[in-house]
């Protein structure tokens, strides 16, 4: 390839990108227009905004972000257990002083977004040689249902390097060079750095692959083997730190991993596959009255995300049949994935089919599969192996070369791509103006150093107390932790009256002796910082 032409093709490959962007803004809209006012409506979002902040205090402060005594104050909390979205940080750190603390959380969250249709398109690319073919393929996996509807956990749905980890892998078996190994690894930790939990579907999806490719490979083994070593070993090496941190905590202080109830609950319904979403606004009308037959009423509407759509599952089917052998590794996956995000109890139309006999009561045993928690979001990962085996698909009804002209290719991708996002679409995106109380700047002008008490002491008002507590920079004595240590509690339930808030969250703080109770209080948190 020569000079001009890597640069032509580095071009294009910028103007899909911006393309991806483009569509990023307009099925998150009004996001882009309130930018700098508004977050997805979520306490989560409240949540990992505070996890930017708390990064860039401790950073100041220079001290670890593991460790933090501004939640659960005096006795703080490990962070270790966190998942934190270090891309997303990352940015948020480098944008913040040029955009403001708002739009630097948001902008990340549209990037990721253009990120996971780009990779996916340079994956399918690769794999099916029709440029064309990969737009489909990246659009489907950038709007996927699941995904619109996680927005709110960024460390969930920004997923964009599991494709660059199989493109790199795929290349390293076929090429065999050293720099596609390194990058296969570099991705596959980028994965981890996202999220712990990502590992796994990352690990399913490059297994059966691998498992269903390499026998076809063996007699170049010499070449690609030391390649996947090199892989594995720059991911290792680079994850070992937070490795070494999470085992040593999970053997001094214990978490929870792993709740039962919600591996009986949050699982997916089959019909859910074929049933849009709640939010589309034309659609909705049509699939309002049977969503609350998929889950029960105390497990709120999860599963009618699982989503695939007409076009997508059509192109998908039409790749399996077209590409056969080419096929079926990614056919493989999409099963695996399906049979796993039904969980240990089949459920259709919601009802319940439990003699039926579900491949992940066996796949459970596996420790590790069970730590994603709800079998619901093995169809996060879903997209992937659909938008492969739709871009097969694709190709096959676009046709190359004289089989099918241009005047017919180019309309015939964009009324498959429009009928996607309107399939995929869900409206305008739900928002809230993120605005507090004076109060709280004026707490934070006060020159006195102190702790905050919230009340109620309730764990589903926690994450907003955090956020407010991004503008007063002031201890409290609660928070959340998805999965708290041992001990998190043990100043709450130590002290008598915040024992009985506790307990009762919705109870009237003015209770009798509330100003001795409170000077109580005043002593631990003056002890608190003469300690520090």
């Amino acid at each position: 390839m020569t000079e001009r032409s890597a640069l032509r093709r580095r071009g294009v490959e910028l103007g899909i990108l911006l393309a991806y962007g483009a569509v990023a803004v307009g099925i998150t809209w009004p996001l882009a227009a309130r930018l700098s006012t508004h977050l997805i409506r979520s306490e989560d979002t409240l949540f990992h905004y505070w996890n930017g902040w708390w990064v860039r205090w401790a950073l100041a402060a220079g001290q670890s972000p593991y460790h933090t005594r501004y939640l659960f104050y005096p006795r703080g909390i490990s962070l270790i257990y966190s998942n934190f979205a270090w891309f997303n940080i990352a940015m948020w750190l480098v944008l913040r002083p040029l955009v403001g603390g708002l739009a630097a959380y948001n902008v990340p969250l549209l990037f990721n977004l253009a990120l996971c249709g780009f990779a996916t398109f340079l994956l399918t690319r690769d794999l099916t040689g029709d440029w064309r073919a990969a737009l489909l393929a990246g659009l489907i996996y950038q709007c996927w249902p699941y995904r619109l509807h996680q927005l709110c956990h960024p460390n969930l749905s920004s997923t964009q390097w599991i494709p660059l980890f199989l493109l790199f892998t795929i290349r390293a078996v076929r090429r065999g060079q050293w720099q596609d190994g390194a990058l296969a690894g570099a991705f596959l930790a980028l994965t981890g750095y996202t999220r712990w939990q990502l590992l796994i579907p990352a690990a399913i999806v490059g297994g059966i692959y691998l498992l269903c490719t390499l026998p076809g490979q063996w007699a170049s083994w010499r070449r690609w083997m030391p390649v996947l070593f090199l892989a594995g070993g720059v991911a290792a090496l680079a994850l070992t730190p937070p490795a070494v941190l999470l085992l040593r905590e999970q053997t001094t202080t214990p978490a929870d991993l792993v709740v039962d109830q919600d591996e009986a609950l949050k699982q997916t319904d089959l019909l859910a596959y074929l049933t849009p979403s709640q939010n589309h606004p034309v659609l909705e009308p049509f699939t309002e009255m049977i969503f609350d037959r998929y889950r029960p009423s105390d497990a709120g509407a999860r599963s009618p995300y699982s989503y695939i759509g007409v076009v997508a599952l059509a192109l998908a089917l039409l790749g399996i049949w077209g590409a056969r052998r080419s096929a079926v590794p990614w056919a493989l996956v999409a099963l695996v994935l399906i049979l796993l995000a039904l969980g240990p109890v089949l459920r259709v139309g919601g009802l319940l089919y439990p003699a039926v006999p579900m491949p992940y009561r066996l796949a459970a045993r596996l420790f590790v599969v069970r730590l994603l928690r709800f079998p619901d979001r093995f169809n996060m990962f879903l997209a992937l192996p659909v938008a492969v085996l739709a871009a097969f698909g694709a190709e096959k009804a676009i046709g190359t070369g004289r089989r099918r002209s241009a005047w017919i290719a180019v309309p015939l991708v964009c009324l498959l791509g429009s009928t996607i996002l309107f399939e995929y679409w869900i409206g305008p995106i739900s928002l809230d103006r993120a605005q507090l109380s004076p109060y709280y700047s004026e707490l934070a002008a006060e020159p006195e150093e102190f702790a905050v008490l919230n009340l109620p002491i309730n764990p589903n008002a926690a994450k907003s107390y955090m956020f407010a507590q991004t503008i007063h920079h002031r201890p409290i004595l609660q928070g959340h932790a998805s999965r708290p240590p041992e001990g998190t509690y043990a100043y709450l339930d130590g002290h008598p009256w915040l024992r009985i808030l506790r307990q009762h969250s919705e109870m009237d703080p003015e209770l009798s002796g509330v100003s001795r109770q409170l000077a109580s209080l005043a002593e631990d948190s003056n002890a608190g910082f003469n300690d520090r």
